[in-house]
């Protein structure tokens, strides 16, 4: 979930270690000394403490159904409007399927 009227999750832009432990993650580098900096050239870092596997075929199942994350959806109601919404283009027998709520 994204900070309340962010349209997106933060990303750190600066992570010191020292020795073998992470001890800042931050958007600046909030003074700090440093004996060696590396530029990822915008590449992400997954640390081993991350599960960085992947579930493609859900992500590609879930392409069909209503997204119920927030953002787009922040209260019960844009939820409903969401569902109904995509009510009126699904015929009648059909399942109407959400996630990430």
């Amino acid at each position: 979930m994204a900070p309340e009227g962010s349209a997106v999750a933060p990303r750190a832009c600066v992570v010191a270690l020292l020795g073998d432990r992470v001890v800042y993650v931050g958007q600046d580098d909030a003074g700090l000394t440093a004996k060696r900096t590396v530029s990822l050239g915008g590449r992400c870092i997954v640390p081993g403490f991350h599960d960085a596997h992947q579930h493609m075929a859900w992500f590609g199942a879930s392409l069909d159904e209503i997204d119920l994350s927030t953002p787009p959806v922040h209260t019960l109601a844009d939820l409903a409007g969401a569902v109904a919404a995509a009510a009126e283009s699904t015929p009648g027998d059909a399942w109407i399927v959400g996630n990430g709520y």
